[in-house]
């Protein structure tokens, strides 16, 4: 660290090595190879718990404590626990691989639409600066996709979609190696009071208008709409589209059986989006979506620049 007051106390370090060395990470870890899943790797996700705590807690209630990121952190851990201290020398590459490792894990959450179909409900979290996203997280050891969903978007917004959202109703994307799944949750009322269950994770949370939000990164006419720049919104942009059509097609349906589209054949229906097989981290592929409407089955390869125009997508 730079300077003295930069330094985290003798008595606060004791405190947060003493709850790594006992915390349970593995809990916390899915989808890593058993031969790829070194100690030190391990160790940074209870790192990683123990800076999100020290923050929340420890700096909130004191003044004096000093918010410092996740390197500078973990170097003073590192640093002052016995056992990581032979690991201080290549902490850097340790933050690498575990940075790695974390882009591998898939996340789970959930696209909340309102009854009108025309706004879904975006989280901006707490230090993310401007960034705009669904409410969604990791899954942890054991637990399936759909429990992760209701369990993220429970922790994130306050809100339990455990009898509103159904398995088999999602949208799925890969992206740099990472699988990211939404459930689709309709018929949530705008004035719900969310709330986020932790600390310190969301910001903010926003109705925004469906039509507004942009569709790829120099969307003009959403910036002038919304007036926010449409990078803030990198990771709305990949699913934008497809709920477009989605809303589209529900809303039909809604319309046609005089609101009444919570039938079973609403199975036949839906814009389901197929698991495919999980890549691991460091494979380079280009990232695939199958989409089904109504027993038609189209692939589209996404080789456009990072969330760029779809031109092969067909228009809303």
């Amino acid at each position: 660290m730079s300077s003295d007051q930069q330094q985290i106390p003798p008595g606060v370090l004791d405190d947060l090595c003493r709850w790594i060395h006992t915390y349970r990470v593995a809990r916390h870890i899915i989808n890593i190879p058993a031969e790829q899943r070194t100690n030190v790797i391990l160790v940074m996700f209870a790192v990683e718990y123990a800076h999100w705590f020290y923050i929340d807690y420890y700096c909130e209630d004191d003044d004096d404590l000093h918010i410092c990121n996740i390197r500078d952190f973990s170097r003073q851990i590192f640093q002052h626990c016995p056992f990581l201290r032979d690991y201080v020398h290549e902490l850097d590459e340790h933050l690498v691989k575990w940075r790695e490792y974390k882009l591998s894990v898939p996340t789970y959450g959930a696209v909340l639409i309102d009854p009108s179909y025309e706004h879904v409900l975006l989280v901006q979290g707490f230090h993310r600066r401007e960034s705009w996203g669904f409410p969604k997280g990791k899954v942890q050891e054991n637990e399936s996709p759909f429990k992760c969903a209701i369990r993220e978007v429970l922790e994130e917004v306050g809100f339990d979609i455990k009898d509103r959202a159904s398995e088999d109703q999602y949208l799925e994307r890969e992206h740099n190696g990472q699988l990211v799944r939404l459930y689709m949750v309709k018929q949530v009322p705008l004035d719900t009071k969310f709330a986020p269950k932790t600390k310190n994770e969301i910001k903010e949370m926003r109705w925004f208008p469906i039509a507004d939000l942009p569709n790829h990164r120099r969307d003009t006419a959403s910036q002038m709409k919304l007036n926010i720049n449409p990078k803030a919104f990198f990771m709305v942009i990949p699913f934008i589209k497809d709920i477009r059509r989605w809303v589209n097609q529900e809303h039909s349906m809604s319309t046609s059986s005089n609101g009444d589209s919570d039938n079973a054949n609403d199975k036949n229906h839906y814009h389901h989006y197929h698991q495919q097989h999980y890549q691991q981290y460091q494979q380079q592929s280009s990232r695939r979506r199958t989409a089904t409407y109504h027993g038609q089955t189209y692939s589209i390869n996404l080789q456009q620049n990072l969330f760029g125009v779809d031109p092969q997508a067909p228009p809303f």
